[in-house]
C-alpha cells in the first residue's frame, strides 16, 4: 500500500497533464535562456525592449524578466509577442502563464496602473480584449476589458492580487465567449462577438494607447510556464494546470530516491 501510494505521488500528476493538457498546444516556454517553445515547433516568442533571463523561476530553474520604462505612451519597455498567432485561424485559443511583477512602492504605483499581461488584437479589426494590471497600494488588481465589433468598451475588474506572488493567469477565447481564471478559478466570463483570430497583435506585458498614438511597457514583469494552445481548455482542465503546475516536477534525484525507497520496501516484505 505505500509503494501505491508513493508511486501514485508522481504517476498521477503525469497521467493528468498527459491525458489532455498537451493536446492542441502549439507552443510551450519555460524560459531556460531562450523564449523558444520547447517543443520544437517553431512557434517562438519574440522579446523586444528591456530584458533579462533571472535564476529565481517559478518552482525553480530560470524565468524571463521584461523591465517595464514607466512611461505611457513609450515602446522603450520590455515586452513579449507571439507573431505567429497572425496564422492561426482556428476560433479558439487559451494562453496560461505563470507571472510576478516587482515589489511595489511609491515609485512603482505609477507603472503598475493600467498595464497589460495579455493584449490580443489592438491594430486589427474589433474584437479587442485585454487582461490588465491596476495599481492598489501595495496590492492590486487583475480585471479584463475589452471591445466589441460594435464599437461599445467595456472592462471588469475582478479579483484582488498581490504584485510578488507567483500567480497563473489563464485567458480562454472562443468565437463566442471569453473566460478568464486567476490560479485556477474562473473570475470573469463575457461574450464576444467575433473571432479574435487570426491576429498580429499577442503581446504580453504590453497595451496600446489610442489616445496617446503609440504603445506602453510599463511594469516590471517576471514571466514562466507559459503555454499557448489552438483550443479553449475546459475548467476542469485549467484546474487541472494548475495544480499539475503548482508542485514541481520531480527531479532525477528524487525519482533516485523514490526508487530506493521502493526497493527498500519490497525487500521489507
Amino acid at each position: 500500500m505505500v509503494r501505491k501510494s508513493l508511486l501514485a505521488i508522481f504517476v498521477i500528476p503525469a497521467l493528468v497533464n498527459a491525458s489532455t493538457l498537451d493536446v492542441g498546444m502549439i507552443g510551450h516556454y519555460t524560459f531556460e535562456g531562450s523564449a523558444n517553445d520547447i517543443g520544437n515547433s517553431g512557434n517562438n516568442l519574440q522579446v523586444n525592449g528591456s530584458s533579462q533571463f533571472i535564476s529565481t523561476g517559478h518552482n525553480g530553474g530560470q524565468a524571463l524578466r521584461t523591465n517595464g520604462d514607466r512611461s505611457v505612451f513609450s515602446s522603450g519597455g520590455g515586452y513579449i509577442v507571439a507573431n505567429f498567432m497572425q496564422n492561426i485561424a482556428r476560433p479558439a485559443a487559451t494562453f496560461n502563464f505563470w507571472t510576478r511583477n516587482e515589489q511595489t512602492g511609491s515609485p512603482y504605483a505609477p507603472a503598475h496602473s493600467q498595464e497589460a499581461y495579455l493584449e490580443i488584437g489592438y491594430g486589427d479589426a474589433p474584437p479587442y480584449i485585454n487582461i490588465s494590471a491596476n495599481a492598489l497600494g501595495d496590492s492590486g488588481q487583475i480585471g479584463v476589458g475589452y471591445q466589441l465589433m460594435n464599437g461599445q468598451w467595456s472592462g471588469n475588474i475582478s479579483s484582488v492580487i498581490n504584485w510578488g506572488d507567483w500567480k497563473m493567469i489563464t485567458l480562454t477565447v472562443t468565437s463566442g465567449e471569453y473566460v478568464a481564471y486567476l490560479n485556477g478559478v474562473e473570475f470573469d466570463r463575457r461574450a464576444l462577438d467575433g473571432s479574435l483570430f487570426p491576429s498580429s497583435n499577442v503581446r504580453f506585458g504590453s497595451h496600446t494607447w489610442w489616445s496617446g498614438g503609440g504603445s506602453s511597457s510599463r511594469m516590471d514583469i517576471e514571466w514562466d510556464d507559459m503555454r499557448i494552445y489552438d483550443r479553449a481548455l475546459s475548467s476542469t482542465e485549467v484546474s487541472n494546470l494548475y495544480t499539475t503546475e503548482s508542485v514541481p516536477e520531480p527531479s532525477s534525484l528524487s525519482l533516485l530516491a523514490l526508487g530506493g525507497a521502493v526497493v527498500a520496501l519490497r525487500r521489507r516484505r
